[in-house]
């Protein structure tokens, strides 16, 4: 993973007596916010834990200071420091003087989301849950470049508070190609949604904390008009958004039904019992329940359904680490009270359903392996995305050239139903003794699947 998080532009915009301190600390790489209260200590707080910076304590001039190297406040109390992803809260007085600064680190981290890459590739909505700090703005800011540059999608970020783009006119180039449009009011959000659909013709729309009934209305008319949405919004997991009567639109929405004494009884539930009143308008849901574990579920209207049943609920766990090992395991969620929104209770088991180890690819178990690791691959992409294979191969940690010129090519990777309208390619392939593969489709996993196999 490649993290971008411009930190020398924040520490050059707090006091003196702080600059020196912070530039020389060892976790300087793991600082997660810097908060300046007047009358106190300086205090950064740390992925390990928060300590003070300085003896010295704040002052009106210290805070004076900063304010007037970043830009204006907005009305809800936030600025940025240009062409940088780094946020500034403020605290107000009585009298509406700053007396208290929090000092957000923002960061571009690249790679964090090839373990959701196959569900980008489906093309479905997503909603990324999460409680705050735990990183979900970067997470879909990493997934409006992928779907941007890599996929090559028409990418509109709605950016209300200028957190996934950054505070300057010209976006950070963390999103890529993606294109982004600032809000002027918090409460216009899901004017501007609307506004970026029928405008700007986008295939994506990307949309950070949506949490009024008006942006959830809004989400369901961009889905229902043919557009990928990815959203974000606060929660620990799918049950939040059940019981969240804003929010529960966005799953479809829940609603009592009265049965007949009969229908009752052949279901064996009670008379009146909960039901999802209509189509999801996302189709996928991921927890983020940890900054390397994430709980995937691929089909919502299944899992709401079974949820409101009381019945099993099987979701997903997607764990990574930063040596790039992926592991996919299922989750269970048993409800043993069928009424919802009395006092639910749940257990979890974890059953191993798949292990992918990309590192230990690299492993090869076979002589033959260990020869093709040590020779650059010349590979002749046909209907290929060049950065998926880059992706996949680099992620491998195989060598490799991409070339455009057939001859040179010691293989040909390619679409099937391309390959086989191409009779040129193929004859010449033949000709010149080059291998041809093919994949049914362009996806992260059918290529790692193919060079997996090569290389074994």
């Amino acid at each position: 993973m490649n993290v971008n998080n411009d930190l020398e532009k924040l520490i050059e915009s707090l006091p003196f007596f702080l600059q020196e301190h912070l530039t020389q600390h060892p976790n300087k790489d793991k600082l997660i916010e810097i908060v300046l209260d007047l009358g106190r200590r300086p205090e950064a707080r740390f992925v390990t834990g928060n300590e003070y910076l300085s003896q010295k304590i704040i002052s009106w001039q210290d805070l004076d200071y900063m304010t007037k190297r970043i830009s204006k406040f907005s009305n809800e109390n936030r600025a940025g420091i240009d062409r940088t992803l780094h946020r500034i809260s403020c605290i107000r007085n009585r009298q509406f003087l700053i007396n208290g600064l929090t000092c957000r680190v923002g960061r571009a981290v690249f790679g964090t989301i090839s373990v959701i890459r196959d569900l980008l590739e489906s093309e479905k909505s997503i909603l990324i849950l999460g409680k705050p700090g735990v990183g979900k703005t970067t997470i879909i800011r990493e997934i409006a470049r992928v779907l941007a540059d890599e996929l090559e999608k028409r990418v509109v970020i709605i950016d209300t508070s200028n957190e996934i783009a950054g505070d300057s006119d010209i976006p950070h180039s963390g999103i890529g190609r993606a294109r982004r449009m600032q809000v002027a009011k918090t409460e216009c959000q899901h004017q501007v949604m609307i506004e970026a659909v029928e405008n700007h013709m986008p295939q994506v729309i990307i949309i950070d904390e949506i949490g009024t009934e008006l942006e959830v209305l809004a989400a369901r008319t961009i889905a229902e008009k043919g557009v990928q949405l990815v959203g974000t919004t606060h929660g620990n997991c799918l049950e939040n958004i059940i019981k969240n009567p804003p929010l529960s639109d966005l799953i479809g929405g829940i609603q009592y039904v009265t049965l007949s004494d009969d229908e009752a009884k052949r279901r064996g539930t009670q008379k009146s019992i909960l039901e999802r009143k209509s189509y999801p308008a996302v189709e996928i849901i991921i927890e983020v329940n940890q900054q390397n574990s994430w709980t995937i579920h691929e089909d919502v209207k299944n899992s709401v359904d079974l949820f409101l049943r009381g019945t099993l609920v099987i979701g997903q766990i997607r764990q990574f680490s930063l040596i790039d090992r992926i592991k996919i395991q299922s989750k269970r969620f048993q409800n043993y009270n069928s009424s919802l929104f009395n006092h639910p209770s749940s257990s979890n088991s974890l059953v191993p359903v798949i292990t992918k180890n990309w590192s230990s690819i690299n492993k090869a178990n076979h002589e033959k392996s260990l020869k093709l690791k040590t020779k650059n691959l010349v590979i002749y992409p046909y209907s290929l995305s060049n950065n998926l294979l880059k992706e996949v191969l680099l992620k491998m940690g195989f060598k490799f050239v991409l070339t455009n010129e057939i001859r040179k090519a010691s293989l040909i990777i390619g679409l099937k139903k391309h390959l086989k309208q191409n009779f040129k390619l193929t004859k010449l392939a033949k000709h010149k003794n080059i291998p041809i593969y093919s994949i049914n489709q362009v996806s992260f996993y059918q290529v790692s699947k193919l060079i997996q196999f090569l290389y074994s």
